[in-house]
């Protein structure tokens, strides 16, 4: 008898968890919001589309890889080796966003030759940066060609210039 009693309590149990565990993946379901930063840019907007055009502020340089730094570099986990590489790549144009351009000056100060413009974030919000440094890759035409999909990509600076030979 006891046992039945044991039975009875257990298979309420198991009943009342299967009913919430249910409710509770449709509701979370209902109200999933992506927590992935290439849904949204840090301006809040969709991230850049393929084949859209350079934006304006660029069309001067006619540029064919560019590197959107967004970030502060003393408040951030942009690597200041990583920046200082990027800047002393000829192929590179380097955009610098951040709030804090005092680190990147030094930079560039040190790194001859550096390919650097210096622009407010309205100036690029067309190719809606999620991180910085981030790489975009446009054609002859200036055509968005490839956007870096992550803070570590395969595709390295390096494979984007070899692509364009």
């Amino acid at each position: 008898m006891r046992g039945a009693y044991i039975f009875v309590i257990f298979s309420s149990l198991y009943a009342c968890l299967l009913a919430l565990s249910i409710v509770g993946v449709q509701f979370g379901q209902a109200h999933y919001v992506p927590a992935d930063p290439r849904h949204t840019s840090l301006f809040g907007l969709s991230p850049a589309k393929m084949g859209q055009p350079i934006p304006a502020s660029l069309t001067r340089f006619a540029p064919q890889i560019v590197a959107v730094h967004t970030d502060c570099l003393s408040c951030s986990v942009a690597d200041p080796m990583a920046v200082k590489q990027l800047f002393s790549s000829r192929d590179v144009l380097n955009v610098v966003v951040a709030p804090d351009f005092r680190d990147y000056r030094a930079i560039e100060k040190s790194t001859p030759g550096a390919n650097v413009i210096y622009l407010q974030p309205e100036d690029i919000k067309d190719l809606a940066p999620q991180f910085g440094p981030c790489l975009y890759r446009f054609d002859r035409n200036l055509r968005l060609i490839y956007v870096q999909p992550s803070r570590v990509s395969v595709y390295a600076k390096e494979d984007l210039i070899a692509d364009r030979k």
